[in-house]
């Protein structure tokens, strides 16, 4: 009954917050500009994208020292790939966990985490007769810093700079193909934004 009491108390007096914000997203790795896959088909090219801006909507739970949050990242960006220009969408699914570096409400924090990512680009993908986009879909591991700021006991500021080591294991276009050896999709984003604690 003790355990269970406190495992209650712990749940209760985790705080829910709500958060948007703006995101800048660059994306490196394998997509070089001039590369591409070929296989199972079709052909389906790797852009150099743009470093570009997007949104970040977070929904979070925080218990002390500890935050965990779901987010979803979206970004629009400008793709290249042997002098042609083609637009490039990435969307970032995330979980995340934050650390305080210090027992006070706000201040620096750690952070890690996992994503499921996909990066649209736009008639990326061709069999010689049809084309349509390239839809890759892929996986991340997480890690940054931040700093939260508390204006009010419900609004806080935050900003955070987060690099992803990615990859993408296969990919949707023409036909769905499996990746040989993935593509590296590494990046990093930064974040500032404004939480609403319930």
């Amino acid at each position: 009954m003790l355990v269970l009491g406190a495992a209650y108390a712990n749940v209760a007096s985790a705080e829910i917050y709500l958060g948007f914000g703006l995101s800048q997203v660059s994306i490196r790795g394998d997509l070089d500009g001039d590369s591409a896959i070929v296989g199972g088909g079709a052909i389906e090219i790797l852009p150099k994208v743009a470093t570009d801006s997007g949104t970040k909507i977070v929904v979070g739970s925080r218990n002390g020292r500890v935050a965990t949050e779901v987010s979803l990242t979206a970004s629009s960006h400008n793709g290249n790939w042997i002098g042609f220009e083609t637009p490039v969408d990435f969307a970032s699914l995330n979980l995340d966990a934050k650390l305080d570096t210090s027992p006070r409400r706000g201040g620096a924090y750690l952070l890690g985490g996992i994503a499921l990512t996909t990066l649209t680009v736009t008639d990326g993908s061709s069999d010689g007769v049809i084309v349509t986009d390239a839809v890759y879909h892929g996986f991340d591991f997480r890690l940054g810093l931040g700093f939260e700021v508390f204006f009010t006991r419900h609004v806080a500021i935050d900003a955070q700079a987060v690099y992803r080591f990615g990859s993408y294991s296969s990919v949707d276009g023409v036909f769905r193909t499996s990746i040989d050896g993935e593509v590296n999709g590494d990046g990093s984003t930064l974040f500032v934004g404004a939480y609403y604690y319930l």
